[in-house]
C-alpha cells in the first residue's frame, strides 16, 4: 500500500509542475513591445504623429506626443489597417516636440513621422 500511495503522490506533484510551467509570470509582457521615435521639431500649432502600416496585418498601436521635458502632451491607442495611416495631434505652443509609437511586432513595415503645420517632418523607421 505504501508503494501505490508514494507513487499517487509522485503523479500528483508531476502534474503540479506541469501546470505551473505553462502559467504566465506575473507581471510578463504577452509580446515584447518595440517603439519607434521621431527626431524632436520644434512645434508651435497643431502638430501630427502619424503612422503607416505597410504589413499585410492590422497593429494595435500606443501613438505618444512629447514635450521638451518628456511630458506626455497627447496619447492614444489605435488599430492601424493594412496599407492604412493613423495619427493623433495636438495644438502645441513653441515646444521641442517628438512622437513615440508602441507596438507588439516587428517595425519592418511601418513608417512614423512627426509633421509640423509648415510642412517640417522627422521621419523613424
Amino acid at each position: 500500500m505504501r508503494t501505490s500511495s508514494t507513487h499517487s503522490t509522485g503523479r500528483r506533484l508531476a502534474s503540479l509542475v506541469v501546470v505551473l510551467s505553462i502559467l504566465p509570470v506575473a507581471g510578463a509582457p504577452a509580446a515584447t513591445q518595440k517603439t519607434l521615435r521621431t527626431g524632436a521639431l520644434v512645434a508651435v500649432g497643431t502638430t501630427y504623429c502619424t503612422l503607416t502600416n505597410l504589413g499585410d496585418k492590422p497593429i494595435d498601436v500606443t501613438f505618444v506626443m512629447r514635450g521638451n521635458q518628456g511630458t506626455v502632451v497627447a496619447s492614444e491607442t489605435k488599430p492601424v489597417a493594412p496599407g492604412q495611416s493613423e495619427q493623433i495631434n495636438a495644438n502645441i505652443g513653441a515646444d521641442l516636440t517628438r512622437c513615440e509609437f508602441v507596438f507588439s511586432g516587428s517595425p519592418k513595415k511601418l513608417r512614423a513621422a512627426i509633421q509640423l503645420p509648415d510642412g517640417s517632418t522627422s521621419e523613424a523607421r
